[in-house]
């Protein structure tokens, strides 16, 4: 059968887009690479800071139970005995100041410390059960430490003779006191530690009695000031002098009742109100207004500049208090010379305690009885202070800290703690043995010593030594010091070029894993090309002994080159009697000197070949055995197959629209396009002459050539490209009656 014509067809693609995509993809692959390493290492260090972190807060808790433990220690064994198991009291009180590390803004070792306060005040294991959360609501609310304020709420509670189940009502009503009167937790807890005794010996309620603290803060009688001024006038009331007494008598005041009992301080006040009807006004204008005289009534000023304690006109600007005056206590002390209500009361109650009496009757017998009963119904105001305190951004952060503490100090106890208390026991105990074992002690100070003087003297002879070699160098001929100098630079050379050597082997040993990931995106022949990585990181092997051969040379082996020529010349000159010394004592000695350089040098060049040879073995290997490999893989009996799958695959892998370009992948392309073309039934003709190109088709001497560009083309539209073109070209054919 005639060839009437021939039809080529030419497939051409721009691998640009592929290598700049490859180009991508490595980078990414590497920014990930790095993004995990530098995540790992941030955990790791993360991980590690917590522990730390674990171990210091775990430790602080622990030894704060420790010390309630030690304080507790009567108490924690009776509980144990209540409850018939050893070590219960102790791990009752642990978990409490857990949980109120938990629940408050207070952290556990906080509570901790506050658990000891409460057994340094003597209350036992189910008293500070029970005290705990109290005390840390009254210091929540009042802003305080946890040591100041559970000595104030003990004391307190002992003060009034209270017991421990009375603690929540004792906070409540000590934090409505400092909330609705002119005083704080502070000075308020001083003033009880100065007024409870008394006021609890007189059945004067703790509600009443921080009522009347309140209203003498509301003056300026705060914290131990307002606690001596009440306190003077409950004793006085219960125990006047006889000259007071019948003051009393007179004013138709009785602090006792028929029973001989005390009538209560509210009582008290209201019969000094009936008694001093005027005075009682002026007493409550000054109390009121002392701050700003300007506000006092044209009463109370005319009666101040009556009594000589002011100066200037009432009810104008120019009236005010004499110099000196600089208190309401002051003021009223100074009325007791003018006014006769006044001095009764300075009479009856003392200098100290009258001007306090004086004031809280100014404010009168209502303003007590109502903040009483404020207080007798303030149940749950300290928990709702503290609530209050800690809404918004601070409060929150405070209870994180302290939830944040609890889960370290579980840390800890879960088995960390244990551990690390284990290793420093022993280590600890090395040391006590080690310290207590003086003769070892001696004699390692000794050999240290010794080691010291031995230093010294070989640091000297080399100093010597070194001036006598130096004074040799010099003497010897000229060309021998060149050879010296020249060896020694060489061993020194050497060095950056092993450098660049071990570089190299680097970037060798890289091709490996490069191959394996890039084969690994192309179906089928990631088992292939997987050999492959195997076999060049083996090759990198090879080079790294190649390195290490050539290292040899910058290190001993180097020395020993500088040191035989060295001991050449001291053999040529005899410096030292060197050779002298050898030719009496040590003949062979000269023989082995000759061969050594011999030896040296053939042990070098053998070890090189060694080395190029295990390196590059492989490689040749690997060349010789990728068609088997390839075979292997893709179950084909000739290259040619192999190249043929590869052409089906090309078009498609090129069409994704890669960017990179790489030379050698082109030309790997195009190999394997013009391979694959006669499994296709088609052949890969020269290339066409321009002149005689019509719309991408060339015609030649009835020999047909279609070029066909499948660079971003899918496999569609590649195939529907060719079947036009061959379409146009029979078309021509037709016409030109072929």
């Amino acid at each position: 059968m005639a060839t009437v014509a021939t039809l080529n067809i030419r497939l051409t693609a721009n691998a640009t887009e592929l290598n700049a995509a490859l180009g991508v993809a490595q980078n990414r692959g590497q920014m990930m690479a790095g993004g995990i390493a530098n995540a790992m290492t941030r955990a790791n260090q993360v991980a590690v800071g917590f522990i730390q972190d674990s171990l210091r807060v775990g430790g602080a808790f622990q030894e704060s139970m420790n010390q309630v433990a030690a304080v507790s220690r009567d108490s924690l064994a009776q509980y144990d005995a209540a409850v018939g198991q050893s070590g219960a009291g102790l791990q009752a009180l642990t978990d409490i100041a857990e949980e109120m590390g938990i629940k408050t803004q207070f952290s556990a070792t906080q509570a901790a410390d506050g658990l000891n306060f409460l057994a340094l005040a003597g209350f036992d294991v189910n008293q500070q059960l029970v005290a705990l959360p109290e005390v840390l609501s009254l210091a929540a609310a009042g802003q305080m430490d946890l040591g100041r304020a559970s000595d104030i709420a003990t004391d307190t509670l002992t003060g009034f003779g209270l017991e421990v189940e009375d603690l929540p009502r004792l906070v409540d009503v000590m934090t409505a006191t400092f909330t609705k009167s002119n005083t704080d937790l502070n000075q308020l807890g001083r003033a009880m530690t100065y007024v409870g005794p008394i006021a609890s010996q007189l059945g004067v309620s703790v509600e009443e009695t921080s009522a009347a603290l309140g209203l003498l803060a509301n003056a300026g009688f705060k914290s131990t000031m307002g606690g001596t001024a009440l306190r003077g006038s409950l004793s006085r009331l219960i125990n006047p002098t006889d000259q007071a007494g019948d003051i009393l008598k007179a004013m138709g005041v009785s602090a006792m009742d028929a029973n001989g009992n005390f009538v209560g301080l509210t009582d008290v006040v209201r019969q000094f109100e009936n008694a001093g009807a005027g005075n009682v006004e002026l007493l409550r204008d000054i109390t009121k207004n002392f701050g700003d005289v300007s506000k006092m009534s044209r009463t109370t000023q005319d009666a101040l500049l009556d009594m000589n304690l002011a100066t200037g006109k009432v009810g104008e600007s120019t009236f005010q208090l004499n110099e000196g005056i600089t208190s309401a206590e002051q003021l009223i002390g100074a009325m007791g010379s003018q006014s006769q209500y006044v001095a009764n009361l300075m009479t009856i109650f003392g200098q100290r305690a009258g001007p306090g009496m004086a004031v809280l009757i100014g404010q009168g017998s209502d303003a007590l009885v109502n903040l009483t009963s404020e207080l007798e119904a303030s149940g749950g105001t300290a928990q709702a202070v503290a609530n209050t305190q800690m809404q918004g951004l601070n409060g929150a952060l405070k209870e994180l800290k302290s939830a944040w503490e609890g889960l370290q100090i579980a840390v800890f106890q879960g088995n960390i703690g244990g551990v690390i208390e284990e290793q420093v026991d022993r280590l600890a105990a090395f040391v006590r043995n080690l310290a207590g074992n003086e003769e070892l002690i001696r004699s390692v100070i000794g050999n240290l010593s010794r080691a010291v003087e031995i230093g010294a003297d070989v640091f000297m002879a080399l100093l010597n030594t070194g001036e006598r070699l130096m004074n040799w160098f010099t003497k010897i001929p000229e060309p021998m010091q060149t050879t010296t100098v020249v060896v020694t630079a060489l061993a020194m050379a050497i060095g950056p070029t092993v450098l660049q050597v071990a570089s190299l082997v680097a970037t060798i040993a890289t091709v490996g894993p490069a191959v394996t990931a890039t084969t690994a995106a192309t179906t089928g022949a990631t088992a292939a090309f997987g050999g492959i990585g195997t076999a060049a990181t083996a090759g990198a092997g090879g080079l790294g002994v190649l390195k290490g051969a050539l290292a040899v040379l910058t290190g001993p082996v180097g020395w020993a080159i500088g040191a035989a020529t060295l001991l050449t010349g001291a053999w040529m000159t005899d410096f030292m009697g060197f050779r002298t010394w050898v030719q009496g004592w040590w003949p062979e000695l000269v023989d082995w000197g000759v061969n050594a350089g011999k030896w040296l040098i053939e042990g070098i060049g053998r070890g090189i070949k060694t080395a190029f040879n295990f390196a590059f073995g492989p490689m040749i290997d690997l060349a010789q055995g990728i068609k088997d490999i390839m075979q292997n893989a893709f179950d084909f009996g000739s290259p040619s197959k192999v190249m043929t799958q590869f052409g089906l695959w090309l078009p498609q892998g090129l069409a994704v629209g890669q960017r990179k370009g790489i030379p050698a992948v082109e030309a790997a392309t195009r190999d394997m396009t013009r391979a694959a073309m006669p499994e296709m039934g088609v052949s890969s003709g020269p290339r066409p002459d321009s002149r005689n190109s019509i719309a991408n088709n060339t015609t030649s001497n009835n020999n047909y050539t279609i070029n066909v560009n499948g660079a971003n083309q899918t496999n569609d539209q590649l195939a529907d490209t060719i079947m036009k073109r061959i379409a146009a070209t029979q078309r021509r054919a037709a016409k030109a009656g072929i």
